[in-house]
């Protein structure tokens, strides 16, 4: 008698579920390497942080459109002449945008380079092209600001303005009168916008400190700090003894 065809046969395993197990390990494998690099070259994490402008500020452009889009400084053209917020005569932060853009993709390879080489030359030239995105940054930045507080500027001296034309102007109106009343509310609100004129930004809709202003705020100054800090740590541990060789 055969006994053998009782006992019990080693199911195999699910390709599927081998594949998976597979690029576990590899993904495992992998963070475990990549971890391990960084013992063996200290120019690894200032590159990684000089190269990260380049990543988030062309992720995040979905968000800084809206936000270039917005910004505006003209105030009022009173008697043929065009009036801007504190002397802005124009929104820059697209051409500034556009230019950060540039150098962070720039300091992509210059990271490259300097986990590469090591060397100083390296690292000197992630510092230009960092300063030039800290100086943009700042602009940037200014512009978006400024922008903000000239509009809540506007809308604050707008809303006293209004307040006190409209109370004026229904003081001797019968309260029954909506005609009266609806006129009231559109004189007062020309009064308003002509006495808050060269005040701050005057816009056409509401504009507020939404997710597209709050990511590409923080993005940028993320930028900077990351990039600036990489360029530090690159002038403490660059190889100070590599030397060029000519073939």
């Amino acid at each position: 008698m055969d006994n053998n065809r009782y006992e019990e046969v080693e199911k195999k395993e699910n390709i599927f579920f081998r594949l998976l197990k597979m690029f576990g390990q590899y993904l495992k494998n992998l963070g475990y390497d990549f971890v391990v690099s960084f013992k063996y070259n200290n120019m690894k994490l200032p590159a990684i942080l000089v190269a990260i402008p380049g990543v988030l500020l062309g992720f995040f452009l979905l968000w800084h459109a809206p936000v270039v889009t917005q910004i505006n400084f003209e105030q009022a053209t009173i008697d043929g002449v065009t009036h801007f917020y504190k002397n802005i005569s124009f929104n820059y932060s697209g051409m500034i945008l556009f230019i950060l853009m540039l150098f962070g993709i720039l300091n992509i390879f210059t990271a490259v380079s300097m986990s590469g080489k090591k060397n100083l030359g390296s690292v000197v030239l992630s510092t230009i092209c960092t300063s030039v995105i800290v100086i943009c940054g700042i602009l940037y930045l200014y512009a978006v600001f400024t922008f903000f507080e000239g509009y809540n500027i506007y809308q604050d001296a707008y809303a006293k303005e209004y307040a006190s034309a409209y109370a004026e102007l229904i003081a001797n109106i019968d309260p029954s009168n909506a005609e009266a009343l609806a006129k009231a509310a559109i004189d007062a609100d020309i009064a308003a916008k002509a006495a808050c004129n060269l005040t701050g930004i005057s816009t056409s809709e509401t504009v507020s400190f939404d997710t597209n202003f709050i990511v590409s705020v923080t993005s940028i100054i993320v930028s900077m700090v990351s990039a600036v800090t990489g360029c530090i740590l690159g002038f403490i541990f660059y190889d100070r003894t590599y030397e060029k060789v000519d073939r």
